[in-house]
């Protein structure tokens, strides 16, 4: 019995140190932040799954959370990529019906604003 508690107390303890992070288009995950290597930041989800994502992809105060504690500097060509990756995605939904065109042309002109400012 006082496994199971000291199971059940470790589990809460470990999924309060997740918290909420954005990408550049809103969506959100609840994850642990594990680390970074290069420009992909590694997290763990909930489900214990680990997950990597592109730093540009998150949004910038995210982004600025992470630097904080792992200050990294993405090369030009890097951004662009990753720019090039989140519209080619758009793209794809788009022409396969996932996104409506309302939606399509919002989420573009968030992809473009998060990567050039303007």
């Amino acid at each position: 019995m006082r496994v199971i508690f000291f199971l059940m107390i470790c589990m809460i303890c470990s999924s309060a140190r997740a918290e909420a992070w954005t990408n550049c288009v809103g969506h959100a995950i609840e994850a642990k932040l594990l680390g970074i290597q290069k420009s992909q930041v590694t997290f763990l989800k909930l489900n214990g799954e680990k997950m990597q994502l592109h730093i540009q992809s998150l949004c910038k105060a995210d982004q600025k959370r992470i630097r904080k504690v792992y200050p990294v500097k993405v090369p030009e060509s890097e951004q662009n990529t990753e720019e090039q990756r989140q519209l080619s995605r758009l793209d794809v939904l788009y022409k396969a019906g996932r996104l409506s065109k309302q939606d399509y042309q919002k989420e573009r002109r968030a992809v473009i604003k998060h990567f050039t400012g303007k």
